[in-house]
């Protein structure tokens, strides 16, 4: 066992015995940099040779002299993982070379592998002062453009070098500062406009070319050479003056302009003050005529009295690449008579219902009179009758109030009123405007209880719920200032409660022992105005017993079993008489009308299911049909001379007398007319004319 101990720790042993330390091989061991060189400078390269095979070396700066140096080492992205390289890191290490601060840096570089670190390396950093860029041409120099150059074309390039090969910016400044050139970031200046655009015959250039921390600068002089000129407008600037009532179409000035260099020319005019009414004029382009507008509707464009009194116009000319002077119209509002002018046509006012003059709206009116010292004086007018009595206008505050009590409520005053408010001036003249009041109802009347609605009776039968209703009346005209709700504010309301819409809710059932009882509940209604109002009223529930029912009284008994044995009694003595008169059982009914007349007794059918009226109507019909023959037969009776000429007997007239008979037998067969005639005629055979 011990020797298999020794057997593994063995090469450990070894393995120590033999390792070799890393060895760092530095490209150069004196650089130099110039002072303000740029972030991130490659200075040189540090290779890191291991002991074996292994590629985990490390390597970096441990100190350097001065302290605290701009330098730093990592590892290379191009190279092996062997390789490393040094850098001037400038801002990255919060630190920068200056050659007035150190001029020569002294830096120890070591590189490490597996905690084992080679010998040191040095490197001697000096730092150079830089040198100011060199510009050709230095101070200054000269530079020609001609007429028609487009935007872009080169004018001049400036051309310098800087010693320490640092990257080189460009900027520049021009009098007159009217931007017709620019510089590009490589030295060239060119036109920042058409070279047809520039106004100037030179421009001064002063150019900046920098490195890191030196500038130098140079003077260009740009000559334009045959440039173009402004367009000229001769008969400007101008004064005009007009009257506040004039029409569109009216010329105001026709312009006079120009052009140097014979080129053509576009004109246009617009208002400068006040801009906003730009609009009143119009600038004809082809004829360079400045006018006034012209509305729609022959509106009024001007008014002394409105505050704007003058308008300034503006017009410039221009080629294309220059613009002229601008040159200035001015004009001038003359005063002309006119009378009160309201801002609006229409104006709105709402007011609410109340006494006199305490409600007041503001509808905004606003007249002016310009030609009025005295002020302007107000009154209304309604096509309704009288109905502009019921307001006046407030001239001091403007306002608009009642002149008289004003109540909405069941429909005592209209809601709405639409009036013609007219201002007239010291001098006569008048003017008109429509003013819309509306007037809004308000919460000015308390809810009343009804007094029918304020008792109500129930028992023990009565069923849990709503057994009566309360209501109240506002007389308020609208929602929610009639809208009552109820309440209830005191009382018993073990048993009774009430509902918000007014409904008595029975909740719990009252003991008999309560009988005669009268529940009191103290009510209340509110209405839904923005102030509510309420009354309360006393509601009053009579509990009473139940009453008795009739079937348990002994003497309704005895009453009702006597009734119906007297119309038991009645219904068998009318049925017994109906039998009486019926044929007798099994008796075959006659078939021919002789047979039934020779046997009239046997005829009768019993009338059992027919009603007594039946009976009448049919007896009635029966009379109307026979007093109809009866008239025939005794006309023809009276109109025969002496005894019949023809041999044959004539049936007697029918009457009173011999009808009960015939009718009873016309109403027991009651098939045709025909029957009652037939049986008539052969009963009557042998009886002699009356």
């Amino acid at each position: 066992m011990t020797i298999n101990l020794l057997l593994c720790l063995l090469p450990f042993f070894f393995g120590f015995s033999f390792q070799q330390t890393p060895h760092a091989d530095l490209a150069d061991t004196y650089v130099t940099i110039s002072d303000g060189a740029v972030m991130e400078t490659l200075l040189t390269s540090v290779k890191c040779l291991p002991s074996g095979a292994t590629t985990s070396c490390i390597c970096n700066i441990i100190s350097s002299a001065p302290p605290f140096s701009p330098f730093d080492v990592w590892r290379s992205k191009t190279g092996t993982q062997t390789e490393f390289e040094v850098h001037y890191v400038g801002q990255r290490g919060h630190y920068f070379v200056n050659y007035t601060v150190a001029s020569t840096y002294r830096l120890e570089v070591v590189c490490s592998e597996n905690n084992v670190d080679s010998s040191p390396v040095f490197l001697e950093v000096d730092v150079w002062p830089n040198h100011h860029p060199v510009v050709t041409n230095w101070p200054s120099d000269v530079a020609v453009v001609g007429r028609g150059q487009p935007t872009g074309t080169l004018v001049y390039s400036v051309v310098a070098t800087d010693v320490e090969n640092e990257p080189l910016t460009y900027s520049m400044t021009q009098f007159p500062p009217d931007n017709y050139l620019r510089i590009t970031s490589s030295g060239g200046i060119e036109l920042a406009v058409h070279s047809s655009s520039v106004a100037v015959d030179r421009v001064v250039c002063k150019v900046d070319v920098s490195d890191v921390s030196n500038t130098v600068s140079l003077t260009v002089f740009v000559d334009f050479s045959n440039r173009n000129h402004q367009p000229i407008i001769n008969n400007l600037p101008k004064n005009v003056s007009i009257f506040e009532n004039t029409t569109g179409g009216f010329l105001l000035t026709a312009l006079d302009v120009i052009d140097p260099d014979n080129d053509p020319v576009t004109t246009d005019c617009h208002v400068v003050y006040p801009a906003a009414e730009n609009y009143k004029f119009y600038f004809d382009i082809r004829s360079r005529e400045i006018k006034v507008s012209q509305l729609p509707r022959a509106q009024s464009l001007f008014d002394f009295d409105d505050g704007v009194r003058q308008y300034v116009i503006h017009c410039v000319a221009s080629d294309g690449y220059l613009t002229s002077a601008v040159g200035v119209v001015i004009i001038d509002i003359e005063n002309v008579h006119e009378p009160p002018i309201f801002s609006h046509d229409v104006y709105y006012c709402t007011l609410d219902e109340s006494w006199a003059k305490m409600s007041h709206c503001d509808p905004g009116i606003n007249v002016t009179a310009p030609d009025s010292r005295r002020g302007v004086t107000y009154a209304f007018k309604s096509s309704a009758s009288r109905l502009e009595s019921f307001f006046w206008f407030n001239v001091t505050t403007g306002h608009v109030t009642f002149a008289t009590d004003y109540d909405v409520d069941e429909g005592v005053r209209p809601v709405a009123a639409n009036l013609t408010i007219i201002a007239t001036d010291d001098i006569g003249m008048t003017s008109e405007a429509k003013i819309e009041i509306s007037i809004r109802d308000v919460n000015d009347n308390t809810c009343k209880f009804r007094n029918n609605s304020l008792l109500t009776q129930f028992n023990s039968s009565t069923p849990l719920g709503v057994i009566d209703v309360l209501h109240a009346d506002d007389k308020d005209l609208t929602s929610p200032n009639n809208d009552v709700v109820y309440e209830t504010s005191a009382g018993d309301t073990s048993y009774l409660r009430i509902m918000p819409d007014g409904g008595v809710l029975y909740s719990q059932a009252v003991s008999p022992s309560h009988e005669e009882q009268i529940f009191y509940l103290t009510v209340r209604c509110v209405d839904g105005g923005h102030f509510p109002r309420s009354s309360t009223a006393v509601f009053a529930a009579h509990f009473l017993p139940v009453p008795d029912s009739l079937w348990d009284n002994p003497v309704f008994l005895a009453v009702f079993s006597v009734l119906m044995a007297i119309v038991s009694l009645c219904l068998l003595f009318l049925f017994y008489k109906c039998c009486l008169r019926s044929k007798a059982p099994g008796e075959p009914l006659p078939k021919t009308p002789a047979a039934r007349c020779a046997a009239p007794k046997n005829l009768t059918v019993c009338p059992t299911t027919r009603l007594l009226t039946q009976r009448k109507q049919k007896k009635k019909r029966i009379w109307r049909f026979l007093s109809k023959k009866n008239y025939q037969q005794t006309k023809t009776t009276r109109t025969s001379p002496g005894p019949n000429p023809t041999g044959k007997k004539l049936e007697p007239p029918l009457n009173r007398r011999n009808l009960p008979h015939l009718s009873r037998q016309a109403e027991m067969t009651m098939k045709t007319p025909t029957d009652v005639r037939q049986c008539y005629y052969s009963r009557h055979r042998n009886m002699s004319v009356h």
